[in-house]
């Protein structure tokens, strides 16, 4: 390395208060101001990981307001607060492979495949304990959230107040019952942020629910579920787009996270190429009902919406589920998604207008071969 280029390397780096390292500021491992404060005084230090975690051993944080465990005072019971592996990454930055060895309870959940699953749920505190080692103090698990966040990770902060409060109250009488509750579930979410609805009311009937879904399940609509086309013999697996989903189900780009789905190529308004995901109908369907209580709570959550001034719409039905499905497994087959508004595929649809196989080839070689 030649002097100025060791020199410009040097002037990007600060030394360590501590162990007189260099190192770069505001990165993973790099200085931090670590502040340390008693009833005397407060000092501010800029220190690395390693010595962060040197003082973290003898100068402890005090907890937020309920992360540790704590007696409600309303109804006479010890709290415990608990958060899953995925808030844990939310809120924290922390990733499965740090939780492995964490104490947990499990607490039982419907999946979007409709499929009860049990999910782990750890102590906050614990959480917190793991993220401030693993980052240098409460300051090292800031800058790691904000470092995650830089790269495109999805960030959340932890709830604070009278929220937390109330998702700590209403988590742990979901535990009581083996329950976990999803926090975007409508009853769940009112409780949490607006201290609406009755909790023991809640929780029984998310347990009537899990019992619901589990052994008497809504059968799905005809042309939902996988099949095979009497036309033309293809395998059918129905899928739709996040639009579709939203406008049809009432749902958000978070309530699918764990639905599956492909990519398709699709052009995009501008005439530049783009991916369309593609979600499989029968999974929203699970997850639309388990969100808003069956299909009678879908078609409740369309009107609140529509009257609030949010696009929705009924999916097809009949011989028009049966063409979009057809003409969509055609496209998808080819890698191709056409949207629903184009007018050949509307034709086809609603008409029966077309060669399904000329659609197809003329669209590739219009768009996309070209």
């Amino acid at each position: 390395m030649s002097n100025s280029t060791s020199n410009n390397y040097n002037n990007n780096l600060m030394q360590c208060q501590d162990c007189k390292g260099h190192f770069p500021l505001y990165t993973l491992e790099g200085l931090l101001p670590a502040q340390f404060k008693d009833e005397s005084s407060f000092d501010e230090a800029l220190l690395c990981l390693k010595c962060r975690r040197k003082a973290f051993e003898f100068i402890k944080e005090p907890y937020p307001y309920q992360v540790a465990a704590y007696s409600d005072s309303i109804v006479g019971v010890t709290i415990i607060p608990r958060i899953t592996g995925s808030e844990a990454k939310l809120q924290y930055g922390l990733d499965d492979s740090f939780l492995d060895l964490l104490p947990h309870v499990t607490a039982r959940f419907v999946s979007s495949a409709g499929e009860i699953c049990k999910i782990k749920m750890y102590e906050d505190r614990e959480i917190l304990e793991r993220a401030r080692w693993m980052f240098g103090r409460d300051v090292g698990v800031l800058n790691a959230c904000r470092v995650l966040a830089l790269l495109g990770e999805r960030i959340e902060h932890p709830p604070v107040g009278a929220i937390r409060e109330r998702r700590n109250f209403i988590c742990q009488m979901f535990l009581k019952q083996d329950l976990f509750e999803a926090p975007e579930l409508p009853s769940v979410r009112r409780s949490v942020e607006h201290r609406q609805g009755d909790l023991h009311q809640i929780a029984n009937f998310m347990r009537s629910r899990l019992i619901e879904y589990a052994f008497q399940a809504e059968p799905p609509p005809p042309g939902v579920n996988e099949y095979i086309d009497p036309v033309n013999g293809a395998r059918i697996l129905p899928r739709i787009s996040m639009f579709e989903a939203k406008a049809q189900y009432c749902m958000d780009p978070d309530d699918l996270i764990n639905c599956r789905l492909i990519g398709a190529n699709f052009v995009q308004a501008a005439g530049a190429p783009g991916i369309r995901a593609m979600y499989e109908e029968r999974d929203v369907l699970l997850v639309a009902r388990l969100k808003y209580g069956g299909d009678v709570g879908i078609v409740y959550a369309r009107g609140w919406f529509a009257a609030r001034g949010v696009q929705v719409e009924v999916p097809p039905a009949g011989v028009f589920r049966e063409r979009r499905n057809r003409i969509r497994e055609a496209f998808l087959t080819k890698g191709y998604y056409a949207a629903p508004e184009l007018p050949f595929v509307r034709l086809y649809v609603q008409a029966g207008e077309g060669n399904l196989e000329g659609i197809v080839q003329n669209f590739a070689i219009g768009w996309f071969d070209r």
